[in-house]
């Protein structure tokens, strides 16, 4: 009998809900709409999906394709047991955090190349994606991202505004009434002790809370905004100094009632917007279920319905099309302090945060332009709470065992990091030349509650 895969652990004890919720779509695609019975459905572990010998198995695959990468990140590979379905292929790691060459992704014999053409029409979350394959002579179309078929939640009064992984510099935007309704959390968390099924549990109780309570959601991450703006919950997106990239191919495919920030400007923002329930919302999700359901039918079924889907974003990709060259401000920023305080130093610096996203092969692109600036600055490794060994042939410290010289600093990459980061400097007593937060300093509820005492005292 044919099973139904669907991943419920993605390797990591310490992990983004974002992957987490592209499963609970899937689920609920399984049991509400196909209603395949629970004994066929097989909830498994991203590590396993290599090794994998059970019965037949189909795999909707939403998740960032960078879990199938081989350890060297030479080849995506996957068992011949599982019949891999692409639901929502993207380049985003590629081109958000330049995790991994864009040429090698289809690169013969490496990369996606092979289970591409094995597994193809591939769907793809957005429309870059979809061209960048259709050009390299892969078929592929634009599903969307598949949490967009979440039903609307009750209408009813909800109060709550839910802060989710904002950066702290945002609250002093947000209006009074905002912030005095605002509640802080994050949509990423440590994970670690807990069963796949417990994981999932929680995850789940996680996205009830914001359906249940939010009058109106702002974040900084997009599988937050899309699945409850889905849900008919009002979403503010905010862009995060690390999405360095020069454009931002998630935003071509973003629900167009999803408001944009850039930077920390507010000024076009209506925080009274309610999502519309229109008969296009209704039939954008049931076009996006029905393409998913129906991967095993005619190649003319599957047209109508991406061709639907194209149009429906077909004006929020061509202002995406037109849309200006974002300003890198971290590169800037880091110019500025490097030239600011080590401009002629021969000092060493170690990274905060042991992330293989900064990093292509042995290449670390904060090094890189580090380098550009001040050549003679040495890179000592890396400081990391959670991380031993070695990333990109430098040595992970913990926090406790590095030591700074008179020239030596610390690059800050990590955002769960940054604030534990900050704490440890200052018990040092190292001076801000002694350090750089490239970081966002994600807020907490005591800063919501010193931002309005602080507007209390001026008033």
């Amino acid at each position: 009998m044919m099973k139904y895969g669907l991943l419920t652990y993605f390797g990591s004890s310490y992990c983004n809900f974002g992957d987490y919720v592209q499963s609970l779509a899937i689920e609920y695609l399984y049991l509400e709409v196909l209603k395949i019975p629970k004994d066929q459905i097989i909830y498994m572990s991203q590590e396993e999906l290599k090794s994998y010998d059970g019965e037949p198995m189909v795999l909707p695959y939403s998740y960032v394709l960078a879990f199938l990468l081989d350890a060297g990140h030479k080849k995506a590979e996957i068992s011949e047991k599982i019949t891999v379905v692409f639901l929502g292929a993207s380049l985003e790691f590629a081109t958000l955090y330049n995790a991994y060459p864009i040429e090698n992704f289809l690169a013969k014999g490496r990369g996606y190349h092979d289970l591409f053409l094995r597994y193809s029409p591939i769907g793809c979350r957005d429309n870059f994606t979809k061209e960048f394959l259709q050009n390299a002579g892969i078929s592929a179309y634009l599903q969307g991202c598949i949490t967009n078929i979440f039903p609307f939640r009750e209408e009813k009064e909800y109060k709550k505004v839910l802060l989710i992984d904002v950066p702290a510099e945002i609250l002093r935007k947000l209006p009074d009434d905002i912030l005095q309704n605002a509640e802080i959390l994050s949509n990423a968390s440590d994970l670690a002790g807990l069963s796949y099924k417990e994981n999932f549990e929680r995850i789940r109780r996680q996205y009830a809370y914001y359906r249940d309570h939010a009058a109106l959601i702002v974040s900084s991450r997009y599988h937050v905004v899309t699945p409850c703006n889905a849900m008919g919950i009002p979403c503010i997106f905010i862009k995060r100094t690390l999405d360095k990239h020069v454009k931002d191919i998630r935003l071509d495919s973003l629900h167009p009632e999803i408001q944009v920030v850039w930077d920390d400007d507010f000024s076009a923002i209506d925080f009274n917007k309610k999502v519309e329930r229109s008969k296009e919302f209704y039939a954008l999700k049931q076009r996006i279920e029905t393409l998913a359901c129906s991967r095993i039918q005619t190649a003319a079924v599957l047209q109508e319905n991406a061709r639907y889907i194209y149009e429906f974003f077909k004006p929020r990709i061509d202002w995406f099309t037109q849309m200006p060259n974002a300003d890198v401000s971290y590169k800037k920023r880091l110019s500025v302090y490097i030239r600011k305080y080590h401009g002629t130093s021969k000092g060493k610096y170690f990274i905060w945060g042991a992330i293989k996203l900064l990093c292509d092969g042995d290449t670390v692109g904060l090094v890189k332009l580090i380098e550009e600036v001040n050549p003679d600055l040495e890179f000592s490794g890396w400081i990391d709470t959670y991380k031993t060994g070695f990333l990109a042939k430098r040595p992970i410290y913990s926090p406790g065992d590095f030591e700074l010289r008179e020239r030596d600093f610390v690059v800050v990459a990590a955002e769960t990091a940054a604030s534990s980061a900050l704490k440890c400097f200052s018990e040092r007593g190292y001076g801000k030349e002694r350090y750089l937060i490239l970081a966002n300093m994600m807020a907490t509820q005591d800063d919501v509650e010193a931002q309005l005492k602080e507007r209390a005292a001026r008033s």
